[in-house]
């Protein structure tokens, strides 16, 4: 078992005990030098001879005893001096060297020595050094390991595999496989694990959990800054151009639509809802989405079914920017005034959604449409990046004769069949 040896400043005589099962050596220094001096120290083997035998010299204080560090402490007590040395491997960085000898001295040659001592986990390295050890050397704790990572007991140092090998404020690298210190708010990441926060939103270690659809972390995706959750009402969620398969792409469908046994808009919120998104976008969440810079990269190949179940200005009066108060403000070809707007404008209707998308004809040019500018085709109304082409008899029932056929012109929009188109899916209001 381990010997610790402690100095007693004062007359030369030797006290021998046990504590703890361990041998422990009291050594007795040297009284007074010639003239009265500081106690002179006398070496163990003096100590050990019985050489000298003054008693140990009175003080009042610690200073009257010597000086004191990490690896040697001097004490009066009793009016008497005495010195205990801490025990071997005791870290005194700072003070001269590395770790105590146990012999009150603070030392550093042993971390380069070639040899595993000094409470080194494994040769020069971990524990009483301040190298840490590298993949499969011996280890006792993580920090002695440059992987952070002590696998088993006793341990090797390993690489970690996940973010629960990892001790402390420290996550799993999937590059070096070493545990690295938490990332702070607002940096990148991957895994929550990454984070201080423990989340990590949109990319970013997030503020908060900021669960939901209506929150985001990111500026790209709303937020005021990366890393700050910030409620923001988003429209657009994603395309829809397979009705087979609405996650896959597409060429599109016709204005009949069809899917999961539904019919129609039941059909069309279906398909949404297999995207993740919760609805069909209606016309003012298109023009919403559009303004807010969500549809830049809306497929240019594509065409799309417009469910509009709102006003539109009418186009063919003053550039659809007519002012009314009532409906007879407007004359024809105008349906309604817009009492909101103050507008004369095309009233909504099933007609202008193929009769809300269970229409299998194609004959006449009733199903609104619209895609990305520039729009070579004619016959669409251009607003924000997008090309509308609106039918201005939106309430035709499938037997009058439609007085407006021809879908290269204002007003007309296009067959309900014979052309395949997708649809844009929108999320659910934010609460």
């Amino acid at each position: 078992m381990e010997s610790r040896i402690a100095r007693v400043v004062g007359a030369g005589a030797l006290a021998l005990g046990l504590a703890g099962g361990c041998g422990s050596v009291v050594q007795v220094i040297g009284g007074p030098g010639p003239g009265g001096g500081a106690p002179s120290a006398v070496s163990s083997n003096d100590a050990a001879s019985g050489s000298g035998g003054a008693p140990a010299a009175e003080c009042q204080n610690d200073k009257q005893c010597g000086a004191s560090n990490t690896c040697h402490t001097a004490v009066c007590g009793a009016g008497k001096c005495s010195a205990k040395d801490a025990p071997l491997g005791t870290l005194c960085m700072g003070e001269g060297g590395l770790v105590c000898d146990g012999k009150g001295a603070c030392v550093t040659e042993h971390c380069s020595d070639g040899v595993r001592d000094y409470q080194e986990t494994d040769v020069d390295c971990g524990q009483s050094c301040p190298n840490a050890c590298v993949n499969g050397q011996k280890c006792a704790n993580p920090w002695d390991c440059t992987s952070g990572y002590c696998e088993g007991k006793p341990g090797t140092c390993a690489p970690c595999g996940d973010s629960t090998q990892c001790y402390g404020a420290t996550y799993c690298d999937p590059a070096s496989h070493d545990c690295v210190k938490l990332q702070p708010p607002k940096s990148p990441c991957t895994n929550k694990s990454q984070c201080s926060t423990g989340f990590c939103v949109d990319g970013f270690c997030c503020d908060t959990a900021c669960a939901g659809t209506c929150n985001h972390c990111a500026k790209a995706t709303g937020a005021v800054a990366d890393g700050v959750c910030t409620k923001v009402q988003k429209s657009f969620v994603g395309v829809v151009s397979n009705a087979n398969d609405p996650k896959q792409p597409g060429s599109g469908f016709s204005g009949m639509w069809s899917y999961g046994g539904f019919l129609g808009t039941a059909a069309g919120k279906a398909m949404c809802q297999a995207i993740g998104a919760d609805h069909v976008c209606a016309y003012t969440e298109v023009l919403q989405a559009d303004a807010g810079g969500e549809l830049t990269n809306l497929p240019a190949n594509l065409t799309y079914w417009l469910h509009r179940t709102s006003f539109a200005p009418d186009y063919l009066l003053q550039n659809g920017m007519k002012a009314c108060n009532v409906d007879a403000d407007c004359g024809p070809p105008a349906d309604k005034c817009d009492v909101t707007l103050k507008e004369c404008s095309w009233k909504p209707g099933a007609g202008a959604r193929c009769n809300d998308w269970t229409y299998p004809g194609g004959n006449l040019a009733d199903g609104e449409w619209f895609k990305t500018l520039p729009d070579p085709a004619g016959g669409g109304v251009a607003k924000g990046s997008l090309s509308f082409h609106y039918d201005k008899d939106a309430t035709y029932d499938g037997v009058t004769m439609q007085p407006c056929q021809d879908p290269t012109k204002v007003g007309c929009a296009g067959p309900c069949s014979g052309v395949q188109r997708a649809i844009l899916c929108c999320a659910a209001a934010c609460p």
